[in-house]
This record gives structure tokens, C-alpha cells and sequence, in this order.
């Protein structure tokens, strides 16, 4: 969550409560804090010197706008180039490339996009090395009807991959 409040100042300076907002309005597509997590994760970065937090007063109220910091900036673009995280592989592909417009070199674009679509293909190639070990194996009758499901879940899984490897494709031709 950390990199996404990074990449959030990135664009555009906020506070709290805006960054919940942007949360809200749009990565709660794929990812959905509380505001006392980001809150926690904002004291993390100013403690990381990461963030910069200043004191404003708008309408008579005191406001604490939160800014990125040049080595908040850098975190942010090394996270950006960093293997996707394989255990949580939606969230982490979404959420760079909920920020892969803040990249300005195309090639560059197109280079995260690549190593995006290979930690996918490597993920679905561990699903279905599970699925070929799993229809060998002899489940007990009293199993079957919840085995059958639990594959149902796995089929889904490489189902989802199949489809992000088929978009990133094409994100990758358009590109």
C-alpha cells in the first residue's frame, strides 16, 4: 500500500483524506484500505523520509498536506521495475499498472509491461503444473464433492491468467 500512497503523490500533493478518496474512487477496484491503514502507512513513509508532511491552513482549518520526497520518488520508480509479487499477482500487476503512465520513456513502458506479462505466465505455469498433480490423484468418495470445488477455484485461477496473459499481449502491442 505504501508504494501506491508513493505513486498517488506522485501525481498530485493530498492529504488523508483525499488519498482515501482516490483509494475509493478508483484502485478500490483492486485494493481497498481503511483509513486507518493508509494513515498508518503515511506515518511509515514520513518516518522513511519517503513523504513530507506541511501544516496549511484553508478556511480556518488547519490542513497536513502530504508530499512526495525526492527519495519517496525514487522508492516509487525502483518498486515500479521490482518482479511482481507471485503470491499476490493481481493486486501487484494492477497496481503498476494503475501508475505505468507516470513512466515517461515508452521503451521503458513497454520493458515493465514485458517482465508484468513473464512473472504471469510463470504464475500460470505453476497452476497448471497443480492441476495435472491434482487430476492424478485418487480422492476418497467423501471428498469428491468438496475436491471438486477446491479445482473449481484452481480452474478459475488459470482461467484469470489465461485471460491477463491474452491482455497484456495486447497491451504490449499497443505499446
Amino acid at each position: 500500500m505504501e508504494y501506491v500512497i508513493l505513486g498517488l503523490l506522485m501525481i498530485q500533493p493530498s492529504t488523508l483524506y483525499s488519498l482515501n478518496k482516490s483509494f475509493e474512487q478508483g484502485i478500490s477496484l483492486f485494493f481497498s484500505p481503511s483509513l486507518g491503514s493508509i494513515n498508518s502507512a503515511i506515518k511509515r513513509l514520513i518516518d522513511k523520509k519517503l513523504v513530507a508532511q506541511e501544516q496549511s491552513i484553508e478556511n480556518g482549518r488547519a490542513k497536513k498536506i502530504l508530499t512526495i520526497t525526492d527519495m519517496g520518488q525514487s522508492a516509487f520508480i525502483n518498486w515500479m521495475h521490482e518482479p511482481l509479487d507471485a503470491k499476490n499477482l493481481e493486486v501487484s500487476f494492477l497496481s503498476r499498472l494503475y501508475f505505468l503512465g507516470l513512466i515517461e520513456d515508452q521503451s521503458q513502458k513497454k520493458a515493465l509491461v514485458e517482465g508484468m506479462y513473464r512473472s504471469t505466465v510463470a504464475s500460470k505455469a505453476t497452476l497448471d503444473e497443480t492441476e495435472i498433480m491434482l487430476n492424478t490423484m485418487e480422492i476418497p468418495k467423501a471428498y469428491q464433492d468438496i475436491f471438486h470445488y477446491q479445482k473449481k477455484v484452481l480452474q478459475y485461477g488459470i482461467d484469470t491468467h489465461s485471460y491477463t496473459i491474452d491482455w497484456i499481449e495486447n497491451l504490449i502491442k499497443e505499446l
